[in-house]
């Protein structure tokens, strides 16, 4: 990325790092570099939200996958969950992001294998 664009767009509360639903459908790639990196603030993001399988099952889950300081960490619930459920119920598994070490934060939203 060489450079944030100077105005998104005239909604107050779009920035270049916080982009508005219609300038994330604009600008696909600047979306995508927050998402991964909270748009240079630091090293710390997620994969967007993906609903998908696990190992070949039946089961459906929605899981986000972390990049950069968050690499290792997942965080995952069974079924196909909105972006609002998600955020607010979901386990997370895999490094912790401070100290080392690893976590297995079973909040009770999935059930499944390798869990």
């Amino acid at each position: 990325m060489k450079g944030k664009p100077v105005a998104i767009c005239r909604n107050t509360r779009c920035k270049p790092n916080r982009l508005c639903a219609n300038c994330r459908a604009k600008y696909p790639d600047l979306a995508a570099f927050n998402n991964s990196t909270r748009g240079g603030r630091n090293n710390s993001g997620w994969t967007p939200r993906v609903v998908g399988t696990v190992d070949s099952t039946d089961e459906v889950v929605t899981f986000r996958e972390g990049v950069g300081d968050n690499d290792g960490h997942t965080l995952i619930a069974d079924g196909d969950k909105s972006a609002t459920e998600f955020n607010s119920k979901h386990n997370h598994y895999g490094q912790k992001r401070e100290g080392g070490g690893r976590v297995d934060q079973d909040r009770g939203h999935y059930t499944g294998p390798g869990h």
